[in-house]
């Protein structure tokens, strides 16, 4: 019989030692718990079913000597190698894989936590995904907020984002605190350099849970291809639109001539007018196509209008609105990115993994880096150039 080496990848919890804190990342740190001294692993298994059956379910004796259990949550116990504690474990979500360097990537870089080299019996070795419960049930239910987010929307980019806004902050929480992310935050500020650092912090969290989203449902597509890639599509979007909002809208509402707006002769100008308008007025808050039309129509076409406030703004807040505006075209880059991923997320009914990667790159990737575009265009303050 044919014999292939793999390597299995694993994410499950603890992704670290309680006591030593030392990750476990690979068979160096951490071993199966076989119980007290002198009793078999199989003995060991079966004492810790009997004693906790809600986890593992009965123990049954299919043959004389043999004994199963069900096993129902993908747990079992392990050992640090490190400090020796024993730690209870339960399984997220495991991938099989083809080569080392592979494997290794996923554990550094991908947010899965312990990888490990197998054998593979049979001429049909392939790489493969599983999820336990736990990461079904997670997976499912983001699913379902997110098809009925879509279903309630209508199409609407608007009213989708907003349905769809507790299940993300919710996942911002979780993945702030989680380890596995620092993968991703080392990754995102290597690709963005000093920029990353001057982003603001809900910025660079929901780029983080982004990138996160985005690998884990990368690493699922092989066992199911009808995921959903909106979410993290949503999350890349939505650090833009925070970095926008607060770096060129929100001090616009402070600045001394923020009700001075030229005479609108022109449908699309009077629209961008009423949305800057009400947002000074009374902080009606703005989209991030309301801000990409406010920009082209306002900051850029009518630029050179009398009493034109919000474009004599941008001009202290760029270093230089000429460029941004006809150089760059950064407005209109910014309602391609609307149009093409932001707006479809929310009345497509699946988003594809290429979109996704496409979103990425649209935003943080050459040739367009519309993220990175839009923060070397800005004016860095005093205090950040200090630092």
């Amino acid at each position: 019989m044919q014999t292939t080496p793999v390597f299995i990848v694993r994410k499950f919890f603890p992704p670290r030692c309680p006591r030593c804190e030392h990750a476990f990342s690979s068979t160096e740190d951490l071993a199966e718990y076989m119980g007290t001294r002198g009793s078999s692993f199989a003995d060991a298994k079966i004492r810790q079913a009997q004693q906790t059956p809600e986890l593992f379910g009965p123990v049954q004796e299919t043959s004389p000597g043999v004994f199963v259990t069900a096993d129902k949550f993908s747990s079992d116990f392990i050992i640090c190698r490190h400090c020796e504690n024993v730690t209870f474990r339960i399984e997220y979500a495991s991938t099989r894989v083809m080569s080392r360097e592979e494997a290794v990537r996923l554990v550094s870089a991908a947010g899965f936590t312990f990888w490990q080299e197998a054998v593979a019996v049979g001429d049909a070795v392939r790489p493969y995904s599983t999820l336990s419960i736990l990461g079904a049930a997670d997976l499912q239910r983001l699913a379902s907020v997110t098809t009925q987010a879509k279903e309630r929307a209508f199409g609407d980019a608007d009213a989708f984002e907003n349905l769809l806004d507790p299940s993300l902050a919710e996942l911002v929480n979780k993945f702030r605190e989680n380890r596995i992310t620092e993968a991703a935050r080392d990754g995102l500020s290597e690709l963005l350099g000093p920029l990353w650092t001057r982003l603001i912090p809900e910025c660079r969290d929901f780029l983080v849970t982004a990138e996160v989203l985005k690998d884990s449902f990368i690493s699922l597509t092989d066992t199911d291809a009808s995921i959903d890639f909106s979410p993290p599509v949503v999350m890349y979007s939505k650090a833009l639109e925070k970095d926008l909002l607060e770096k060129l809208f929100r001090p616009f509402q402070s600045f001394g001539r923020r009700q001075s707006f030229p005479v609108a002769t022109k449908k699309d100008l009077a629209r961008s007018v009423a949305a800057l308008e009400s947002f000074v007025a009374a902080g009606r808050e703005l989209t991030l196509g309301d801000m990409a039309f406010c920009l082209l129509n306002l900051g850029c076409k009518a630029r050179r209008a009398d009493q034109n406030g919000f474009a004599e703004f941008l001009r202290t807040r760029l270093r230089d609105l000429e460029t941004f505006c006809d150089g760059q075209k950064f407005p209109a880059r910014l309602i391609e990115y609307v149009s093409e991923y932001r707006n479809k997320s929310a009345h497509v009914a699946k988003l594809s993994k290429d979109a996704c990667m496409s979103a990425r790159a649209f935003l943080l990737e050459e040739p367009i880096q519309l993220l990175i575009l839009l923060e070397r265009a800005l004016i860095v303050p005093e205090s950040e150039r200090a630092t």
